[in-house]
């Protein structure tokens, strides 16, 4: 659970927050992921540098195209900045705040919400309020990873998913990589000896 708590993160010269519940759904409803456009950048990094409830009256704020441009200005003149290390750099930022625990769904019983066409973070934000008593203003600023292992945590104690090491899984999938190898060898070996 090392990601439970990101290290902070500066994209020009902004240090973001921990990537919470709330700004991935305001992510969302503007559409900024994936962030591969200056405007998309920069309004990703404006909605991740700020508390939540500062995002809305920052974006209607009537200065805020002459306040880019300063703040792009400070930090080099528009056509020297490098949007693709930018771009690059808050992929990663969205990846490490994305991170979740490797799990195995229990396939006894089909998940109503495999179905549903309620988006996931709803999902989410619905388990954490009404299974685990967050409060809505909680929910929303919960930072992404800490939610999603509470999420998991959660369903793995109703019997619904198994939380698993990921390096024990992948050392398990190399033993049986290697095992099928030996497997195939055998039967090649028993095939020739039957012919």
């Amino acid at each position: 659970m090392d990601h439970a708590l990101p290290a902070p993160e500066i994209i020009l010269g902004q240090e973001l927050f921990p990537l919470s519940v709330g700004h991935l759904l305001y992510l969302d409803r503007f559409g900024v992921l994936p962030a591969l456009t200056p405007e998309k950048i920069t309004l990703g990094i404006l909605v991740c540098s700020r508390p939540l409830n500062d995002v809305i009256p920052t974006l209607q704020d009537p200065w805020l195209e002459w306040k880019i441009r300063a703040w792009h200005f400070r930090i080099q003149p528009i056509g020297k900045i490098d949007w693709t290390s930018k771009m690059l750099a808050f992929a990663d930022y969205i990846d490490r705040g994305t991170k979740a625990p490797s799990i195995i769904q229990n396939t006894r019983e089909e998940s109503a919400s495999s179905d549903s066409g309620t988006p996931w973070l709803q999902h989410l934000k619905a388990t954490l309020q009404s299974k685990l008593n967050y409060t809505p203003e909680e929910a929303l600023n919960c930072a992404y990873t800490q939610a999603i292992w509470d999420y998991y945590t959660f369903h793995e104690n109703e019997g619904n998913v198994k939380i698993c090491d990921r390096d024990y899984r992948r050392e398990m999938k190399d033993l049986a990589d290697s095992q099928h190898e030996l497997v195939l060898a055998e039967a090649r070996k028993y095939q020739a000896a039957k012919e």
